[in-house]
């Protein structure tokens, strides 16, 4: 029997929802936490800034009882500052974009093509209203949007589902959803690359000069990264429209800081000493990467999250991401996106570039132009969420 779509709506959770939802993921995402370690860790992140004031869960209910805890499904959005430079000009512009998470249905509630209507609905709350089709007749009232909320211009998600179902949940039911874009990875074997640099099968040039960057320090380098990132947009005018989220407001440290919960033996938040490295390179344009951890599942990788550097110098990069992986006893490198210029390099490195699996990047245009037209630009691991 088919559900009937127009006596459910999409609705901003309450506490007591958010609580709920939250432990309905615990068992799939806990990741050797204890279900009160996993509460805390969600509690703790909620008060910085990449989700103050910007976060909002949400809750596919019945339109009569949507406070209920039965309600069907939920998933996350983020509100962030990203950047946009339209087709043929040479100036970005910022725009509002969203970072989709925790999209969850029970089993219970699975093959009823609940979740699918909750994120077709979640396009009505986040788009900019100018670009909105007629809401379906088919689906009674379209959903209210809260003021926080608004005002997109794209939404992205990482799809651990495949490519299908998120491109099958457009704001209608003719049109598409998210759709993968570059799923592209590479990674290094921690015991293969020291193998290399030491062995001279790869050009031996001396350990660079470098310094690790605290928490606290990559907060400045994301400032600054920000202003090369709409540099870069700005500099490249093209036939289609350039997006890109920036690493500020909170976006670039999530990642590292929600990783710290699952060091191995720590109960509390432990944040990691160390979020990236630079290289000081005298009359060299700034060499870089920021980082988070993955322990569970193993192997154990040591993730970068972003990364800026000229061929000339990527050797000695990787020399650096080499010393930090092996003082956090990491097994494997993974670099998302790698600069085309790059993979090369990275190959005679023992870097293997392939297509992803899991954690597919999906974009979601809310246009103007058409979203064949758009190139997300620094789709790499920082705005992951």
């Amino acid at each position: 029997m088919g559900i009937d779509l127009a006596s459910l709506s999409l609705f901003p959770a309450t506490p007591e929802q958010v609580l709920e939802s939250r432990k309905r993921t615990f068992p799939q995402w806990g990741r050797g936490l204890t279900l009160d370690q996993y509460l805390r860790r969600d509690a703790a992140m909620d008060v910085h800034e990449h989700a103050k004031g910007k976060l909002t869960t949400w809750v596919l209910a019945d339109r009569t009882d949507h406070t209920s805890l039965d309600f069907f499904c939920s998933c996350e959005s983020f509100k962030r500052q990203a950047l946009q430079a339209p087709n043929r000009t040479t100036t970005a512009q910022w725009c509002v974009a969203y970072g989709i998470a925790s999209v969850y249905t029970p089993p219970h509630n699975r093959g009823r093509g609940y979740a699918r209507h909750m994120m077709r609905l979640l396009h009505w709350v986040l788009a900019d209203g100018k670009n909105l089709p007629e809401f379906p007749v088919e689906w009674g009232m379209p959903p209210t949007r809260p003021e926080e909320v608004g005002d997109g211009l794209f939404s992205a998600l990482w799809s651990d589902v495949g490519s299908k179902f998120y491109l099958s949940c457009g704001m209608t039911l003719e049109s598409q959803g998210w759709e993968v874009r570059s799923p592209q990875g590479t990674i290094f074997i921690v015991e293969d690359l020291q193998r290399r640099l030491s062995s001279g099968s790869v050009p031996a040039r001396k350990v660079p000069e470098m310094t690790l960057l605290s928490p606290e320090e990559t907060s400045f380098l994301w400032i600054n990264d920000t202003i090369y990132i709409e540099e870069q947009l700005s500099n490249h005018s093209s036939d289609v429209t350039r997006v890109s989220f920036t690493p500020i407001g909170g976006v670039g440290a999530y990642t590292s800081r929600r990783t710290s919960f699952f060091i191995p033996g720590s109960d509390e938040e432990q944040t990691l000493k160390h979020w990236g490295v630079k290289l000081n390179i005298e009359g060299e344009s700034p060499t870089y990467v920021t980082w988070c951890i993955e322990v569970d599942p193993p192997p154990t990788k040591l993730l970068i999250t972003r990364l800026r550097s000229e061929p000339r110098v990527f050797l000695e990069l990787m020399h650096a991401v080499l010393i930090a992986a092996q003082e956090l006893n990491m097994e494997k490198i993974e670099i998302w996106n790698l600069p085309s210029q790059l993979v090369a390099i990275a190959g005679e490195l023992g870097g293997v570039t392939a297509f992803r699996e899991d954690h597919l990047p999906s974009l979601a245009w809310y246009g103007p132009p058409p979203s064949s037209d758009v190139e997300w630009m620094f789709n790499e691991k920082f705005p992951w969420c």
